[in-house]
């Protein structure tokens, strides 16, 4: 069997193979036709559920999807980033309560030592 290389294929088969990532051409051809064994199994799994799943979507079972996908997201991170800012008042509110908390310590301490 004849096969033709590019230069740079051959170049990099060279290389390859003096850096010992393969023993000989035969063994990087097996590398090369498992690696493509395996994507081609992948892509028929990935193939085969794409298949098997047609129909589960049902628009009715999603009425949040009924404006689109784009407008469900922008509700989501409207609903993200008033959690977030309510998050961040709470923690204000403990840091002040936590100061309050200190200053009355210290009137305490202030008192017993006059």
């Amino acid at each position: 069997m004849t096969v033709e290389l590019t230069e740079e294929t051959g170049r990099l088969l060279r290389e390859h193979l003096q850096a010992g990532h393969f023993k000989s051409v035969d063994d990087l051809l097996a590398s090369a036709l498992a690696e493509l064994a395996s994507r081609n199994a992948k892509l028929n799994r990935q193939r085969l559920a794409m298949q098997e799943s047609v129909g589960a979507w049902k628009d009715e079972d999603h009425p949040e999807l009924a404006h689109g996908s784009a407008s469900w997201v922008r509700e989501l991170r409207a609903g993200s980033n008033k959690r977030t800012e309510r998050l961040e008042q709470h923690r204000c509110s403990m840091e002040i309560d936590e100061q309050q908390r200190r200053l009355v310590e210290f009137g305490e301490q202030n008192r017993r030592a006059d």
